[in-house]
């Protein structure tokens, strides 16, 4: 079996994949004593995801491109807000809580856009 070329609709969702895991391993990086709470939200997060967007083979390439834009976007956001929360008492949770309801909601507008639903 090959892998599929970058941007391929096969590896739509592995690339997702790897954007998740990489935000993950830096703000376990940058945030050590958070690292268990990063974890514990952004894993299963990962793993909704991963079920939704096997859902979304069917975007059109602009659709898909403007959904991982913005996760982009938001995943950059949410390395800011981690630090920020990070001063306060159970702030991190909060923050990474809203944040992953917010990738979760979108991934499933894009599933919905596409008529996956």
């Amino acid at each position: 079996m090959t892998a599929s070329a970058p941007g391929t609709t096969a590896s739509r969702p592995a690339v997702v994949d790897q954007q998740l895991a990489r935000a993950t391993a830096a703000l376990c990086r940058d945030h050590p004593a958070h690292a268990t709470t990063v974890r514990g939200v952004l894993a299963p997060l990962r793993d909704r995801l991963r079920r939704l967007h096997q859902d979304c083979q069917a975007a059109d390439a602009a659709a898909w491109s403007a959904y991982t834009a913005d996760l982009d976007r938001g995943l950059a956001e949410l390395e800011i807000e981690v630090a920020r929360a990070a001063e306060r008492t159970g702030g991190v949770e909060q923050v990474l809580g809203t944040a992953a309801t917010q990738f979760e909601r979108r991934a499933e507008e894009l599933r919905e856009e596409t008529g996956q639903v």
